[in-house]
């Protein structure tokens, strides 16, 4: 199957954020929109998000269940932690979607405008945007997204409703979804960021001098051609300031989700290693939590660079 746009190209992606960030865009024939059922979904993925929390946290408190065997003894400070991470999850999620309701013109604009640029590029420079490598690389890591978080989480799930915890998974469930959800924001911007990257190394060759003589040897149709080129790169920044606004709010909510969550988990380690040997499950345990926040912390501000460096090149 031939994939023709970058409609088709980021399709996956758009489904990912509105399954689980509950972004309120939608793809149709004819590009993206927001559609009914997109914000009704948006606005159920929420409450239920704070519907699961609320229920488990007043559940528990309530019927009083022995949790000690799933935190283990646990000074205070590392229980405060704990629960300060399941929080600043949620919340982030929640401000996180706001954002996203809020930006979901400027998101669709985003697309459309890098769209247009596409389209202007393949039918004026017969550019091949190679749309079938955008697409393989998408599916492979967002179908590994959520075998990686369930290999781990479904365990966790099933040892708490062996010990009669009813409400304890529902609480689970809404800071993985939360987790999860900010994992996907990460690699929504990751990959816009990546296409203006390729995008600006284009430009670079196109609007070589040597290029275009070569290329277009009359030289009404290499000025025509120079024009169209210098219009559609100052479009591409118009592109970023986007991006930014579309993604600014989300990208902040996950860097501080990040900070807690790297807090605790190190905080954690440290008590360990001081109070008593830390074991081997705990420790799985420990690094399947880091992996993504690493991954982030690499690779989000990597994308992000790269794309600059693309830019400030003379």
């Amino acid at each position: 199957m031939s994939i023709l746009s970058i409609y088709e190209a980021l399709k996956y992606v758009t489904k990912a954020e509105l399954f689980i960030t509950a972004s309120p865009i939608q793809k149709v024939n004819t590009g993206y929109k927001v559609t009914g059922f997109a914000k009704v979904y948006t606005i159920c993925g929420m409450c239920t998000i704070l519907s699961c929390l609320l229920i488990g946290i007043v559940g528990q408190m309530c019927t009083q269940s022995d949790i000690s065997n799933i935190t283990g003894n646990l000074s205070v400070l590392a229980k405060f932690i704990a629960h300060l991470e399941l929080i600043i999850s949620v919340t982030a999620y929640i401000i996180s979607n706001i954002s996203q309701q809020i930006q979901r013109k400027n998101h669709i604009e985003l697309i459309e405008c890098l769209h247009k640029l596409d389209t202007t590029l393949i039918k004026e420079f017969q550019v091949n945007m190679n749309y079938h490598k955008i697409v393989r690389k998408n599916v492979l890591l967002l179908l590994l997204f959520p075998i990686f978080f369930l290999t781990f989480t479904l365990p966790y799930v099933v040892v708490l409703f062996k010990h009669k915890m009813i409400f304890v998974p529902l609480i689970a469930v809404s800071y993985i979804i939360s987790y999860m959800a900010l994992g996907v924001s990460s690699y929504a911007a990751m990959n816009f960021a990546d296409l203006i990257r390729i995008r600006f190394r284009l430009f670079q060759k196109l609007l070589n001098p040597e290029f275009l003589k070569k290329r277009y040897k009359n030289e009404k149709v290499r000025m025509k051609k120079f024009k169209i080129l210098v219009e559609t790169y100052q479009d591409t920044f118009y592109i970023m300031k986007k991006l930014s606004e579309v993604y600014g709010v989300s990208l902040l909510m996950v860097h501080f989700h990040d900070f807690i969550m790297t807090t605790n988990q190190l905080y954690y380690v440290y008590w360990k290693s001081t109070n008593g040997n830390i074991g081997d499950i705990k420790f799985l345990n420990f690094i399947f939590w880091m992996v993504p926040i690493v991954w982030k912390s690499i690779f989000l501000p990597l994308y992000m660079h790269l794309m600059m460096n693309e830019v400030r090149k003379p």
